[in-house]
């Protein structure tokens, strides 16, 4: 791949030491610190000189940005080799290689480095760390803790290589780990039936192929299987994506029994299931390239049996020693601790170390902000609010406490107070006008929104990201029935840059029942449901269109599913004129 193989080079070199022969030791490379975005593991680096977070995706082959940070980042920009193509779980994507001049993380900073540079923006990041980098040590994962370790062992021979725990650990064979694709995979069990599996950070959940999930005597149509929301990744398409009831997964000895996983259309090349990041943040993991094992050791939530037995006593060059040694002793560490159980849905614990860092960095608002998300995902809204007001006391202008406070007083009907917020946070940073364009739209201001939503796409470049803000307009001008026309144009080119968009499907499936193109209305409402199975308006419009066509019992079926999901959309929706006629 070019300049991307001097990095590997470069890294390699600078890990040199002269180990002890008498003993196993593990050499620590880089310690980089994890905080996790929702369900994502990201890390900060510099890519000439812009400082970027990138998702640490194990699944991976080489590390990526989309374009618009690519643009931000002033990457040389190129083609693929022609020997070479690029593909995502959902499907095939047209990939460009963007070269950057300096790219600095933990451990020091790359000369000449090549990134991919994606169709479209993945996830809440600028991008992807991928195996080109991660892959050249052995990897020590430990995301409740915030933080993966590079490590190289010496003198260690087949020996355990848990080192953190005196107790019982697990242990998965996996197939060499070696370019191009560098792949962490191994053989699980799922119902008792051997699958490959690839252990992939990148991807949120831990997910069966349709053909795994076959293997497994798991359909989509057996008792308890239930469609959700459609996934999308690297490639362009939607992948359909179910819930099913699984009897037993047993990974490296570590036997579940009695959950749900996902499945989902996907392709995933020579594996059956991916084990993501939902699996990380529950376990600490080490995966040892030259013993081709992956040791890992539970942190809480589930249920073990068969592990193995304690490893040898172990030493590090750098001080890791046998032992839990992860306790945070600054705010940075326990804010990556408190994202982490942010993740797992622990929110308890999550304020309380926000309160430690808080504590321990007075001045600092991240920490107070992260808090006021915390104590709103705990149901908290007066003391998140509360948190909020604080943040801006420290610095007037961070932008993620301006938008927050701002949708939540759209959300009360303080209209003159949101929008100050939201204008606020536009003059801080102009690259958040497309969140404010949204929040504006969920609030209802459509007027406003379009404003917003036409400087963003006007600014841009012509990408597939594009998809996004054109549903959105759509959605604002279908929704109070102004521009039936222009609206009709955004669905149609968000549709033509991305054909799943589930909100550009939902919106013209509106435009077309305002028309009264009632089978084109419930062909866009279908569509949109198979990739959004809940979506209350997509229920809601189809309802409506079959009842206009005289299918009543139908209608009335879908309407009562949509007040299920959503109880105020009859009253929002007439308020708009969406209503049977």
């Amino acid at each position: 791949m070019g300049r991307g193989a001097v990095l590997l080079a470069v890294v390699a070199l600078g890990a040199g030491w002269a180990a002890p022969t008498s003993a196993c030791t593990l050499g620590k490379v880089a310690e980089m610190p994890v905080t996790m975005i929702g369900p994502e593991p990201a890390v900060t680096v510099k890519i000439n000189g812009v400082e970027t977070r990138l998702t640490v995706d194990t699944g991976a082959f080489f590390s990526m940005v989309d374009p618009a940070a690519a643009t931000r980042m002033r990457l040389r920009v190129g083609p693929l080799p022609p020997n070479l193509s690029v593909g995502g779980v959902s499907g095939g994507a047209d990939v460009k290689v963007g070269g950057a001049k300096d790219f600095a993380m933990v451990g020091g900073t790359f000369h000449n480095v090549d990134f991919l540079i994606g169709e479209h923006q993945v996830g809440r990041t600028d991008g992807l760390l991928g195996q080109n980098i991660l892959a050249s040590f052995d990897e020590e994962f430990d995301f409740a803790n915030g933080v993966i370790r590079m490590m190289t062992p010496q003198a260690c021979g087949n020996q355990a290589l848990a080192y953190w725990t005196q107790g019982d650990y697990f242990a998965a064979a996996i197939d060499a780990v070696e370019p191009p694709q560098n792949r962490i995979r191994g053989v699980v069990t799922v119902n008792g039936v051997r699958l490959h599996a690839t252990f992939d950070t990148g991807a949120s959940r831990t997910v069966l192929s349709l053909e795994g999930a076959r293997s497994a005597g798991i359909r989509t149509d057996s008792p308890g299987v239930v469609p959700v929301n459609g996934s999308s990744g690297v490639g362009s398409r939607v992948a359909r994506t179910w819930l099913a009831p699984v009897a037993s997964v047993n990974i490296g000895g570590e036997e579940l029994k009695d959950l749900h996983l996902l499945v989902s259309d996907v392709s995933l090349a020579d594996s059956e299931m991916l084990v993501g990041a939902d699996f990380f943040l529950t376990h600490r993991v080490y995966v040892s390239k030259k013993q081709r094992q992956v040791y890992f050791t539970a942190n809480g939530g589930l249920a073990q049996t068969r592990p193995g037995a304690a490893p040898p006593a172990a030493t590090t060059e750098t001080g890791i020693i046998a032992g839990r040694g992860d306790e945070p002793t600054d705010a940075a560490g326990f804010g990556r601790r408190a994202a982490a159980y942010v993740a797992r849905g622990d929110y308890e614990h999550a304020i309380a170390d926000y309160d430690q860092a808080i504590r321990l960095s007075p001045s600092d608002p991240q920490p107070v902000y992260d808090r006021a998300v915390a104590r709103l995902l705990n149901r908290q809204p007066l003391l998140a609010v509360t948190d909020l007001d604080q943040a801006l006391k420290l610095k007037p202008d961070f932008t993620p406490a301006l938008l927050s406070r701002g949708r939540i007083k759209l959300g009360e009907k303080d209209a003159v107070g949101g929008r100050a917020d939201l204008e606020a946070a536009l003059a801080a940073d102009p690259s958040v006008r497309l969140r404010v364009a949204d929040a504006y739209a969920s609030a209802g201001l459509f007027a406003e929104a379009i404003v917003q939503y036409d400087k963003w796409i006007a600014s841009q470049p012509h990408n597939e990201d594009l998809a996004v803000p054109l549903a959105g307009r759509c959605w604002a001008r279908a929704l109070p029935g102004q521009e039936l026309d222009k609206a009709m144009a955004d669905c149609n080119a968000a549709l033509g840059l991305r054909s799943a968009t589930v909100q550009a499907l939902a919106a013209r499936a509106i435009i077309h029942l305002r028309r009264g193109e009632l089978d084109a209305a419930i062909a866009d409402d279908n569509a949109a449901l198979k990739l959004a199975p809940k979506g209350p308006w997509a229920l809601y419009v189809r309802g409506l269109a079959e009842q206009r066509k005289g299918a009543k019992d139908k209608g009335d079926a879908d309407v009562a599913a949509a007040v299920a999901v959503l109880p105020r959309l009859p009253t929002e929706a007439k308020t708009y004129g969406v209503v049977t006629g």
